[in-house]
């Protein structure tokens, strides 16, 4: 199963919401960062992805960070951690 993010809500300045679609149902819907992180820690790094500015560009794997016992996510995308899910369309 994967989930491809094609949107964010961001609230003071924090990433609060992804929309993700489900591959496998093909439902979209949104997901609060901790669900993602659980996704993520369920099925694995590459469960959960968005694509490239163009189509021919690879997609982002979206990575579960944590520092101190908090967990978030951030994308991966040309063999560094980059901010690029704050870069989706907002909903």
């Amino acid at each position: 199963m994967k989930l491809r993010c094609t949107g964010q809500r961001i609230t003071n300045g924090n990433l609060e919401l992804l929309r993700c679609s489900d591959r496998a149902s093909g439902l979209t819907r949104s997901y609060t960062v901790a669900e993602v992180v659980g996704y993520i820690e369920l099925n694995g790094n590459t469960s959960v992805y968005s694509t490239g500015a163009t189509a021919a560009a690879p997609p982002m794997y979206v990575s579960v960070v944590s520092d101190q016992g908090r967990k978030w996510v951030q994308s991966y995308a040309d063999g560094r951690w980059t901010n690029n899910l704050q870069r989706l369309p907002a909903f």
